[in-house]
């Protein structure tokens, strides 16, 4: 794991949005890290906090629109782009929310999916 993403963990539930709890900055920062993130946030997706686990889904997430053309203040470039986002999403169906065997079932497709993932 480099250097950028360590610390972005590290920080993962520090400094929350008063208005929006589920984001903070590190959630955003390890959104626009792209794919680079996404192993490294399968510890924190499995943590035993479920507050970390919400930031991490977040950021995760984030990835995932962002590989599909998301960006802020103006969305997907179409409602492909979205659908597809959508899909990604759906396939590997992790929720901050589930068990643990749910989680690591969801963590088994995320990995599958991020080795499937063109860069």
């Amino acid at each position: 794991m480099d250097e950028d993403v360590a610390r972005a963990i590290a920080a993962l539930d520090e400094d929350a949005d008063p208005m929006h709890g589920d984001h903070t900055p590190a959630v955003a920062e390890l959104a626009g890290m792209g794919l680079r993130a996404v192993e490294p946030l399968t510890g924190p997706l499995d943590s035993d906090s479920e507050l970390t686990r919400l930031h991490a889904q977040r950021a995760w997430e984030g990835v995932v629109y962002g590989r599909h053309g998301f960006k802020g203040g103006q969305g997907f470039p179409s409602a492909e782009h979205e659908a597809a986002a959508v899909a990604d999403l759906r396939a590997v169906g992790y929720s901050y929310e589930a068990g643990p065997d749910e989680r690591a079932a969801a963590l088994e497709r995320l990995r599958a999916w991020l080795a499937s993932a063109q860069p």
